[in-house]
């Protein structure tokens, strides 16, 4: 089931750019998200991460190995994504600790610079959980900070995380 989990908030870092081969590319350098419960699991408040920022750097390389490495090592099957105009909707079926979930995503792509991407997550072994993540261009990459490389601020358990990284896991 963690695996399941790290998918979800990988989705809300790219904007679901990782799952589909035909997204649009995002624009080159740092971005920034923010993600909300709309319904949260059970005992943890909605507003758990609203103090979260993840902030990371991407280039054209970096997006073509998130397309390439999304689902490896997953048990989920690959998403059937239609799309409708700037809007990306997708069912994932992914089973865990023999544990079926199943992730409803929409992702809506406001501008090159912006986008905003909603999941809804049901587990045979829990209630459904829902999320609203919101993410922006802020500008080039800072100095120090390389493509691929992410800063999760708001979590004090979780420092810098490169993406390539988490993928090798």
């Amino acid at each position: 089931m963690k695996k399941i989990y790290l998918i979800a908030v990988f989705v809300f870092l790219c904007g679901q750019n990782a799952l589909a081969d035909d997204f649009p590319k995002l624009k080159e350098g740092l971005w920034e998200a923010t993600t909300k419960y709309e319904k949260a699991p059970p005992g943890m408040p909605l507003d758990l991460m609203a103090a979260m920022k993840i902030q990371h750097c991407i280039d054209d390389a970096t997006q073509e190995k998130m397309l390439a490495k999304a689902n490896e090592g997953t048990d989920c099957e690959k998403p059937n994504f239609k799309k409708n105009g700037k809007e990306y909707t997708a069912t994932v079926k992914c089973k865990a600790d023999g544990h079926n979930t199943v992730m409803n995503m929409r992702t809506i792509f406001n501008s090159e610079t912006s986008v905003t991407s909603h999941i809804k997550m049901q587990s045979d072994n829990m209630p459904e959980i829902a999320m609203v993540g919101e993410n922006k261009y802020v500008g080039p990459c800072p100095s120090g900070m390389n493509p691929g490389e992410t800063k999760i601020t708001g979590m004090p358990s979780m420092r810098g995380i490169n993406l390539e990284g988490f993928f090798n896991q």
